[in-house]
C-alpha cells in the first residue's frame, strides 16, 4: 500500500515475502509486454534504493520513546489514523514499511500516471496486499 508519494519521497507497505516475480505474476500481465515493463519499473521504484523505516528507527533513533513517536515527529504529514495503521501493520509482521524516492527511478510518463490517476494507484495497492503472497 502506497502511503505517501510526493516528489520528495514515498512511503509504502510491501508484503514481507513479496518478490518482483510474484508481483508481476499476480498482475496477470504478459511477460515482455509494455504493461509488464511498466509494472516492473514501478516495483523497482517502490523497492530499490529504499530504507526499512522500522529498522532505521531501531538502529538510529533511540531518542524516541517508541515507533509511534518516531513516526509522529519524523513524518509530520502523517495523520494520527495513518500512524496507527502503520503501527498495526508493522506489528503484524506481514508488511515492511519502506521509504524511498520512487520518482527519481521512474520516467516522467509513469510519474504523471501515478500522480493523476487514482485508479492506477488503487491497482498498485491491490497488488501490494499481503494475502496475495502468502502460501
Amino acid at each position: 500500500m502506497i502511503i505517501n508519494s510526493d516528489d520528495k519521497e514515498h512511503l509504502v507497505f510491501i508484503p514481507a515475502n513479496i518478490t518482483k516475480e510474484r508481483f508481476l505474476l499476480n498482475a496477470k500481465v504478459i511477460k515482455g509486454s509494455y504493461f509488464y515493463k511498466r509494472l516492473e519499473s514501478i516495483y523497482n521504484a517502490l523497492t530499490l534504493s529504499t530504507t526499512n523505516v522500522e529498522k532505521e528507527y531501531k538502529t538510529y533513533y533511540s531518542e524516541y520513546d517508541d515507533f509511534y513517536q518516531f513516526l509522529y515527529h519524523k513524518y509530520p504529514y502523517l495523520d494520527i489514523e495513518t500512524i496507527e495503521m502503520i503501527i498495526d501493520k508493522t506489528k503484524s509482521e506481514r508488511y515492511i514499511l519502506l521509504r524511498g524516492y520512487m520518482y527519481e527511478l521512474v520516467d516522467y510518463n509513469l510519474q504523471t500516471l501515478m500522480e493523476w490517476n487514482d485508479d492506477f494507484i488503487k491497482i498498485i495497492n491491490k497488488l501490494l496486499k499481503a494475502e496475495l503472497y502468502e502460501n
